[in-house]
């Protein structure tokens, strides 16, 4: 699919509104990622020629991997139809609205002649050139075939900042195209300094996963966002946050590990749970700045999951250190080869599919915590504490009342628990692949 970005709105000093950065990227660059997440290999921004210089520097990143090139629609109508011509759909793009990641895959899906609109726009904040009849309004997503440009581009010569709305009303009410609905899509049109201000809250309100406990949703997940609205706009990859983390929670497993019996716990166990709380942020700035990738998702697994394993050591350790008891020796080993033996089959399988999110791994766990029977809900709240984020925070208040041994056998139980759920499991994937079943989470 190619892409037509519609980039000749200005700000009131004259500039491109697309170049405006906001949250770590251009306007017109992330408009581009949402272009590219929807399957455009192509694309030409479209705006006077006096806005080529400044929207070209607004486009740093070397990571699109979208062909990208600049046109007059004034004066070059037709060699941008000429490049349209044959490539079949053309995904229509407001370049100075902000989007979330939402909205590739409502692009993606779309078809020739879809106008995507949002039937309830908040009622300040949408520009008038946006407006549609009705009191409706466009979020600057559009599907058209080759075919339905011409009108588009001679609207956009005559009127750069209003031109493309006004022309695919005309086409919703001559029935050349159709209205999709899009309730729920979070959109800002950006014009200056308060919209900006505005679309940041937006990008930032919408890395909360609905997946966030409560524990994530009202400590974990607030004090992640603040660190990454700092982080946004710095030189900082997501992995070096990732690494940085790891070496924070290793720092607070040595202090459990070989400190004193009450105090250098507490610390470790406050920079293990700070090391949980800083775990959001990589994942925050990968997908506001589209800086996510295999080798990140791994070190953000791998890391959590080593994370756990070291963890429950170390508290073995102090145990076995101050109790002089070889019991607690055997129940640190015993924990960590029931956790490796998890990892190792979870792992396996996520690499035979190419992916690096352990999420996929369909163990049925998370499913169980929407299921209806008793045993069942007992199973999905079991599921829900052995969340990092509840988790750590449930051993630093353990640490702070010196019941290290409870930590520890709770660490026991978790692991033998998830090891057996997911041996079993795979051994079931293997059963159904040998019988021509899909993998599936739909029988717990």
């Amino acid at each position: 699919m190619q892409g037509l970005l519609l980039a000749g709105v200005r700000l009131p000093d004259g500039a491109p509104a697309a170049a405006l950065r906001v949250a770590g990227l251009s306007l017109l660059e992330r408009a581009l990622f949402v272009a590219r997440d929807a399957g455009v290999t192509s694309a030409i921004v479209v705006a006077d020629r006096s806005l080529h210089a400044g929207l070209r520097s607004a486009v740093r990143r070397k990571d699109l991997r979208v062909d990208l090139d600049f046109a007059d629609p004034a004066a070059e109508q037709d060699r941008i139809r000429q490049e349209l011509a044959a490539g079949g759909p053309v995904a229509v793009l407001q370049a100075d609205v902000a989007h979330t990641r939402h909205a590739s895959p409502l692009l993606k899906n779309a078809r020739p002649g879809d106008v995507l609109v949002d039937e309830h726009p908040a009622p300040e904040g949408v520009p008038e050139d946006l407006r549609l009849a009705g009191d409706r309004a466009w979020p600057g997503l559009a599907v058209l075939g080759p075919d339905r440009l011409d009108g588009l581009l001679v609207a956009v010569a005559r009127a750069p900042a209003h031109g493309a709305a006004p022309m695919l009303e005309a086409e919703l009410s001559a029935g050349r195209a159709r209205a999709v609905p899009v309730p729920g899509l979070a959109w800002q049109a950006v014009r200056g300094a308060e919209d900006a201000k505005a679309a940041r809250r937006m990008l930032f309100r919408s890395l909360v996963k609905p997946a966030d406990g409560w524990i994530s949703l009202h400590l974990n997940r607030p004090i992640s966002l603040s660190v990454s609205r700092l982080l946004v706009g710095l030189p900082v990859h997501p992995n070096h946050l990732s690494i940085l983390v790891f070496a924070i929670s290793m720092a607070g497993c040595a202090c459990v590990a070989w400190g004193d019996h009450y105090w250098l716990p507490i610390l470790g166990a406050f920079l293990v749970q700070w090391g949980s709380i800083l775990d959001g942020c990589d994942g925050e700035l990968a997908r506001l700045r589209y800086q996510g990738s295999l080798l990140g998702a791994w070190l953000d697994n791998a890391g959590d999951d080593l994370t756990t394993v070291v963890y429950s050591v170390a508290v073995a350790v102090n145990l076995a250190r101050f109790d002089h008891s070889p019991l607690w020796t055997w129940v640190g080993a015993a924990t960590a080869v029931f956790a490796l033996v998890a990892i190792a089959v979870s792992y396996s399988y996520i690499v035979s599919i190419g992916s690096g999110c352990v999420q996929d791994f369909p163990s049925n766990i998370e499913r169980a915590a929407t299921a209806q029977t008793p045993l069942r809900k007992l199973w999905g709240f079991i599921a829900y504490l052995s969340k990092r984020d509840t988790m750590d925070l449930i051993f630093l208040g353990l640490t702070v009342l010196g019941l290290l041994e409870i930590i520890s056998t709770l660490f026991f139980l978790g692991a033998a628990a998830t090891c057996f759920v997911f041996v079993k499991r795979r051994l079931e994937m293997r059963r159904e692949a040998t019988a021509g079943v899909p993998p599936s989470c739909d029988e717990a």
